[in-house]
């Protein structure tokens, strides 16, 4: 005769909020002899795990086979570090130029830019100058963020050293890019408009 086994329906889903972790769905079905060989999960049907535990995880919350959220620590904690940092650039007044800066870390970096400029005064970016905006996105990579900072309208104001500073809890890295500004507008490409044949 055969036996009652537990059996969990559909593939367990990934919470991303890390607060509720719903109970797993299990059904009782009749089992043939030839299950006796398999592993059996004994799973608690009444698992659910907020707040506590899953809002320090380092990284997302996921669940395990049983349905259960857990921390996925898959990766040991490690500093902040850049992994690509800015380069030096140049661009005339009037014209665009860009920064980026990937970093990685467990848990992942915080990134911030600071500019020393030529009085060797330092001050965090975007301050309060319109010309001057940053973005900062998840990735490429697992436990990595890219940054960027771009001005437009460049001036010789903006010409100073920028240094991307990535920081978690367990350390501190740092790059320094210099961008220079040539005097003399820049100017965009212009068709030249040829004469019409005169007969």
């Amino acid at each position: 005769m055969g036996r009652k086994i537990s059996v969990q329906l559909g593939e367990p889903k990934r919470d991303v909020t890390g607060v509720h972790c719903s109970s797993p769905v299990n059904e009782e079905i009749d089992g043939e002899d030839d299950y006796e060989d398999e592993e059996e999960e004994h799973c608690n049907p009444g698992c659910i795990k907020e707040c506590a535990r899953v809002k320090r995880c380092r990284a997302e919350p996921i669940r395990d086979s049983c349905g259960c959220c857990v921390c996925a620590e898959d990766e040991d904690p490690s500093p902040a570090v850049i992994k690509s940092g800015p380069e030096h650039t140049s661009n005339r007044t009037g014209g665009i130029v860009v920064l980026s800066c990937e970093v990685m870390g467990n848990p992942v970096p915080n990134v911030i830019w600071m500019k020393t400029n030529v009085n060797n005064k330092t001050i965090q970016v975007p301050d309060d100058d319109s010309s001057i905006s940053s973005l900062i996105r998840g990735g490429p990579e697992p436990h990595e963020k890219t940054a960027w900072i771009q001005i437009i309208n460049v001036r010789k104001v903006h010409e100073a050293d920028y240094t991307c500073v990535a920081f978690n809890e367990l350390g501190k890295d740092k790059a320094t890019a210099r961008i220079k500004v040539k005097d003399g507008e820049h100017k965009k490409r212009r068709t030249k408009r040829r004469n019409p044949d005169v007969n």
